[in-house]
């Protein structure tokens, strides 16, 4: 292959989509400016700003050192995305005593006021964009529910806040039966022995209690038609067909916020409130990156590709890589009903282990098991990797709170559980890939029995819910009661039961 059109290729298409994805959003994203209410179409005046109260800077950081943002959004998806909008409270509430349907999506402009945007990074726990008001609707309910049980016997102190919930939730997130599934790690070193909560606390529930990104934006970000015309793609035609022509002649597409209606189908009339607020399908409204951008960057693609593919022959040519009339089949002399050969359970447990290992514990120990030195350890030459076999299953099943193995205190400190989920012999496979990879190499292989026995151990602990600390860990310095398994024996590699014997 040519070189030079390789590179020309390499960086017109990369080039073309760092720029639009990354520098374009930049710049029209870096002075955002409050955006004026039209006195007609809105009927008020004055400029849009979100309306939040409580100590946002400070508890943002508190948000950001404890690594919320990894298990948590704050973003409502538009409903061609998601099914934000009609989980009640996610997005605002459908019926809000004092403004009625308060549900929308999340714009640009609810971040204002804010250092850094904490979209997040997947969302395992739930959306916080308006955790706020829902918690302070938990609170107004439950408040109630009291003093209809309580009734003249009711004072002001049985009165439920929106704080104390929170609070009790850092404290402890599966205090209740409702929230045992819960995977949320403990935050209990936020409170003093008595429990009372610290600054850091304070900051934190200040900082949810700001979270509320309900308001209603101005008519001129309402995400409505435009009412000249423009460049449209039907959506029965999505990036097929185009046309030119007045939107007033088209059918008016616009999710509409009735669960008992598909936001995908046309509707006519006019809009609700909430309903206008709603970002339409991408062919009808004004998103950040035009019908006519994803025209010139599909030829942009095409155009790379194609000198790409001239370079090399043909784009999508398999010839040089692929036998002709090649099928896959048996291999040769192998009969229909053979079973696979038994591998050696060390091996087999060690492969399965590796999986286990990419899904749980890669995001933060890395590939390679070292960390990144500042706030995850490593699980290279690890004490507590290498060492009994109890005390290691505990850390992985209840997670870990406080100095690790050499005292030192990584990060925030905090390692979540990883047992949730978690079968005896998925312990087994995870726990054997550890101990006998990344330059450890213990040789012996945790078997299913004794997995039962960790998982036995964690479920007994006085405080299932919260990390283990290292003081506790000393009373599991001891292996795991059960019956050893030779490394080198052969199991079947499916079944993982004893090869039979010959």
């Amino acid at each position: 292959m040519n070189i030079r059109t390789f590179l020309f290729g390499m960086i017109l298409t990369f080039g073309s989509a760092w720029l639009l994805a990354v520098v374009v959003p930049y710049y029209k994203t870096r002075e955002m400016k409050p955006i004026p209410y039209d006195e007609v179409a809105d009927e008020k005046t004055g400029f849009y700003f979100p309306k939040r109260s409580g100590t946002i800077a400070q508890g943002a950081k508190v948000y950001a050192e404890n690594g919320c943002y990894v298990c948590h959004t704050q973003l409502v998806r538009p409903t061609y995305a998601g099914n934000d909008i009609h989980r009640d409270g996610f997005a605002g509430f459908k019926a809000d005593p004092d403004r009625g349907d308060t549900r929308r999506e999340t714009i640009a402009l609810d971040y204002m006021g804010e250092t850094f945007a904490q979209i997040g990074v997947m969302r395992i726990g739930p959306d916080l964009s308006n955790v706020g008001t829902r918690f302070r609707k938990v609170a107004v309910d439950l408040t109630s529910s009291k003093k209809e049980a309580e009734g003249e016997a009711f004072d002001a102190d049985m009165t439920v806040t929106a704080e104390s919930l929170l609070y009790a939730h850092l404290q402890n997130p599966r205090a209740t039966v409702e929230k045992r599934w819960s995977t949320c790690p403990s935050s209990a070193y936020l409170f003093d022995e008595n429990g009372k909560p610290k600054g850091e606390a304070v900051a934190l529930v200040g900082y949810l209690m700001s979270m509320k990104k309900d308001d209603a934006v101005p008519a001129s970000i309402s995400f409505g038609p435009k009412p000249a015309a423009k460049w449209v793609c039907h959506h029965w035609f999505l990036a097929i067909f185009f046309t030119m022509s007045d939107p007033k002649q088209l059918p008016t597409i616009r999710p509409d916020l009735d669960e008992s209606i598909n936001v995908t189908l046309a509707h006519s009339g006019e809009p609700t409130s909430a309903a206008a607020r709603e970002n339409a399908h991408p062919g009808y409204t004004r998103e950040s990156l035009s019908i006519m951008v994803f025209c010139i960057c599909s030829v942009i693609l095409i155009v790379a590709g194609g000198a790409l593919g001239k370079a090399q022959g043909s784009l999508f040519s398999y010839a040089s890589t692929i036998r002709p009339d090649y099928v896959r089949g048996k291999a040769p002399g192998v009969a229909d009903d053979a079973v696979l050969p038994p591998k050696a359970i060390l091996d087999v447990y060690v492969k399965k282990g590796q999986s286990l290992y990419s899904a749980k514990c890669n995001g933060c120990h890395m590939s390679d098991g070292k960390g990144d030195g500042a706030n995850y350890p490593s699980l290279a030459g690890s004490a507590w990797v290498n060492g009994t076999s109890e005390r290691f299953s505990q850390v992985i099943l209840n997670g870990l709170q406080g100095p690790t193995s050499t005292g030192k205190v990584y990060g925030a400190g905090v390692m979540p559980a990883q047992g949730g989920g978690m079968n005896a012999q998925d312990l087994a496979f995870l726990m054997t890939f550890v101990r006998n990879s990344f330059g450890n190499s213990v040789g012996d292989v945790i078997s299913p029995e004794q997995a039962q026995a960790a998982l036995d151990v964690a479920a007994a602990r006085k405080n299932p819910a919260a990390p283990v600390t290292a003081e506790e860990l000393k009373g599991h310095d001891k292996d795991l009661s059960g019956a050893k398994i030779d490394p080198t024996t052969l199991i079947d590699p499916i079944t993982f039961k004893p090869a039979p014997a010959k």
